[in-house]
């Protein structure tokens, strides 16, 4: 074959030239030269080529077959770059234009670069929609779990966690695309045009509003800034031009977002014409016909109209206001004390919750430290993982460690979740507590405007319709919470093996220590294997329990196991007159004496004497 042909002769040193006129005297030698060099591996001085890099062979061919222009030359040394760099192998067979080149390296050219555009270029078009195109910013909407990842590199959300993520410190993270994104409610990945690192994601239906670092953008200053008008009026075009009634409604859906200044507006555009009296007194801020409008012996001053909000003073509160008050003070009370709660509830928890977690630490321990040291080489991971891992998640502080770091890293989404939910329900009602002990109650007017004429209250008197029956249906209307309940949806960030962090400290330690101490670490080795081998012959991972002879029941606590003292908590039962088993023994049994018990049944005929010579 002619392939093979020029390799006798580039192994018989054959010049460049001498290649040219034998194989390839059709192409214009300039020509030939340009696609020599176009290998990151050639050697060209002076138009003289000194050494063909190992794919010139390829571009040759795809350059003949039509499918490579001189043009794009530096598009197939970027690909080769890669191939090199990578190692990849490339089945020459299978590459019939530069394109095939470009679908074997783009994954590593998009993990290496991560530029938006390139990975926008990259990504199928029919997997996501790019619904505005403005002079400052793009929208998006990712309609695969690839989308999400890919238009939303270069961020810390969550959306681009997972296998396909261009990060690989994200990949071994779970993706949460398909919780956010749903049909009637899409997320929104805004880009700037003239810096795509400056980004961010909408969701309205969880009111995720996230930077590229995941934290939550200031409502009031994004929306009142010039630069972001563009995104305002996308999602509120009403803010700029004249809209039908549905539109209205549809933008009152997702106001929630809006600073209240922007809030207002939107209100008097669906408000209207109103002819309710109390909507009118409300939107127009007239203080006499406010004080007709509402009237109860339960305010102390005049109703008034103060940065979007109606302010109510009054001596007391109660029933659901009241209600809504205390989960206030709680969410404020758990962002004080957010460290704590976390490290609490992780430790709460146990390490049943946190397995995988564990499991991953412990590896990568192995991985990177102990198969490397101490010159034990020879023990594989399995070996590893059977003699040591119980040892060390049942060592001491161990829980607290893990729990510890997990605080560290996640008390501060702990914290943005709960100001989220505070923040949330204040656009909606604020109870204050006056230093005398009275109460400013402060109602979000358009909100309340809104709820005033669905349920048509004309007036608030203590005839009628009283403030606290109608501040209950306002709370009821706007599902506002009035029973305290554990926000557990922040984001937990759990702890990687050599982070610098403590349980990085305590594993290292821990083996520091084994190993110092070579006969108990053999010993512990060894009495961890035989307890595994009965453990797997003789009991059932579910109710690890032995039944012997139809006429005693043996179980064992796997976590019971103390590798030093080679002891397992044991529990014996016996059959009654009713034929159902009853509990006759508990304690620790020296796993050296767990057979016989089980494999010779006679010996339970004189069980206490038995039992108190085969324990310690």
């Amino acid at each position: 074959m002619k392939f093979q042909l020029l390799l006798e002769d580039l192994i018989m040193e054959l010049s460049g030239d001498e290649i040219h006129k034998k194989y390839y005297s059709k192409i214009p030698y300039d020509v030939f030269v340009s696609i020599v060099e176009a290998d990151p591996k050639s050697i060209v001085t002076a138009g003289t080529i000194q050494k063909i890099g190992k794919w010139c062979k390829l571009l040759i061919n795809l350059y003949q077959k039509g499918t490579l222009q001189l043009e794009d030359l530096y598009k197939a040394t970027e690909y080769l770059e890669y191939v090199y760099l990578h190692n990849i192998q490339v089945d020459v067979a299978k590459v019939k234009s530069l394109g095939d080149l470009y679908n074997i390296v783009k994954q590593y050219i998009l993990e290496d670069k991560k530029e938006f555009n390139d990975v926008l270029e990259m990504l199928p078009e029919n997997e996501y929609d790019k619904i505005y195109d403005g002079s400052v910013w793009d929208i998006y909407v990712p309609k695969t779990e690839r989308a999400a990842c890919w238009l939303g590199v270069n961020t810390e959300w969550c959306t681009q966690w997972g296998p396909l993520s261009l990060n690989k410190k994200h990949r071994d993270r779970s993706n949460q695309y398909s919780r956010y994104s749903k049909p009637n409610d899409p997320l929104y990945i805004l880009v700037d045009k003239n810096n795509p690192l400056h980004k961010y994601q909408f969701n309205f239906g969880s009111k995720q509003f996230m930077d590229v670092s995941d934290k939550r953008i200031n409502h009031d200053n994004f929306f009142n800034s010039e630069i972001n008008r563009e995104i305002l009026y996308y999602f509120f075009p009403s803010m700029h031009k004249e809209v039908d009634e549905k539109q209205l409604q549809s933008e009152f859906k997702i106001a929630d977002i809006l600073p209240a200044n922007l809030l207002q507006i939107l209100i008097n555009k669906i408000v209207g014409s109103s002819k309710n009296y109390l909507v009118n007194a409300i939107k127009y801020g007239n203080q006499d016909e406010l004080n007709v409008a509402i009237k109860s012996d339960k305010i102390i001053d005049e109703p008034q109209i103060k940065n979007g909000y109606l302010v109510l003073s009054v001596n007391d509160i109660e029933g659901d206001l009241y209600n809504f008050s205390e989960v206030i003070d709680y969410y404020h009370s758990d962002i004080d004390s957010s460290w704590q709660r976390v490290y609490d509830d992780t430790k709460d928890r146990g390490y049943s919750d946190f397995e995988d977690e564990f499991q991953d630490i412990f590896k990568k321990y192995y991985e990177d430290t102990f198969s490397k040291s101490y010159d034990l080489k020879h023990i594989d991971y399995k070996k590893f993982y059977d003699a040591y891992f119980k040892m060390w998640i049942d060592s001491e502080d161990i829980m607290d460690d893990f729990a510890t770091d997990v605080a560290d890293s996640s008390y501060e989404s702990f914290q943005e979740l709960h100001q989220a939910e505070i923040n949330n329900a204040s656009k909606h009602l604020i109870v204050d507590l006056r230093y005398n002990g009275e109460y400013d109650i402060k109602i979000g007017v358009g909100d309340f405007l809104m709820f005033v004429l669905k349920k048509d209250y004309q007036i608030i008197s203590d005839e009628g319709n009283t403030l606290f029956s109608v501040l209950e249906d306002y709370i009821d209307y706007l599902n506002l919470p009035t029973e305290y309940e554990n926000l557990y949806d922040y984001q937990i960030t759990y702890p990687k093996y050599d982070e610098r962090n403590y349980i990085s400290k305590n594993i290292d330690g821990f083996f520091e220590k084994i190993i110092d101490n070579p006969e108990s670490e053999r010993n512990c080795r060894e009495n961890t294997f035989n307890f595994s081998k009965i453990k797997n012959k003789y009991f059932n991972n579910y109710s690890y329990e032995y039944d012997v002879k139809n006429q005693f029941k043996v179980r064992i606590v796997p976590n019971s196991f103390n590798c030093e003292e080679n002891t397992v908590l044991v529990y014996y039962y016996k059959k009654d007159d009713k034929d159902s088993y009853v509990e006759d023994y508990k304690g620790k049994v020296k796993i050296d004496n767990l057979v016989p018990l089980l494999t010779n049944y006679k010996l339970f005929e004189s069980r206490k004497l038995s039992l108190l010579s085969l324990i310690f």
